[in-house]
């Protein structure tokens, strides 16, 4: 049959019944709940090159008066809302100076690993390649600068570049390429 509708005092009027409104909607895809991971080994630049699922990437051996220092390969594992367990791997590349100035180059190939880095957690998608999601955050207790993240796709990658500065974040996302092959 139908059912009667009143809205706000106009005239009643009769609407077919739609079995499709008392459906049970369709399940969401699974999503990331949580996960961690362990701190890795230390590598080589020839180690690091292949070490994930594409291409390694990089700012070059040195990028605003800082040099590449340690580049670590981190074990992950990502849980799911449909009960799986996913493990993956991470890139993390250090450049460092004599003074305050850091980056840090956050890098996964897969969405398990992308997980450890702040993407596919439910937030907000990452930006469309070509594009980056640039923020910053002052440091606690007083220790002073602002931390700079910037989220981005490069080539099928899940980059995020963390510096001491705005502009040190922005010129690291213009030089990213491939880390060459040994």
């Amino acid at each position: 049959m139908g059912e009667w509708r009143v809205s706000h005092g106009e005239a009643a009027s009769l609407v077919p019944r739609d079995a499709s409104y008392f459906a049970k909607p369709a399940l969401s895809p699974p999503r990331p709940t949580g996960g961690g991971f362990s701190n890795g080994d230390e590598i080589t630049r020839e180690q690091a090159a292949t070490a994930l699922e594409r291409p390694a990437l990089w700012v070059g051996p040195e990028i605003g008066g800082l040099s590449l220092g340690t580049i670590r390969l981190d074990q992950v594992h990502t849980d799911w809302t449909d009960g799986r367990k996913t493990e993956g791997r991470m890139l993390e590349l250090d450049y460092e100076g004599k003074a305050a100035p850091s980056l840090t180059i956050g890098e996964a190939a897969s969405v398990t690993a992308s997980y450890q880095l702040g993407f596919n957690d439910g937030g907000d998608p990452p930006a469309p390649e070509g594009s980056m999601v640039l923020t910053g955050e002052r440091s606690f207790r007083g220790s002073g600068g602002t931390t700079w993240t910037g989220n981005l796709l490069f080539g099928g990658m899940y980059v995020q570049l963390q510096g001491t500065s705005r502009e040190l974040v922005l010129e690291a996302a213009r030089a990213l390429r491939p880390l060459p092959a040994p």
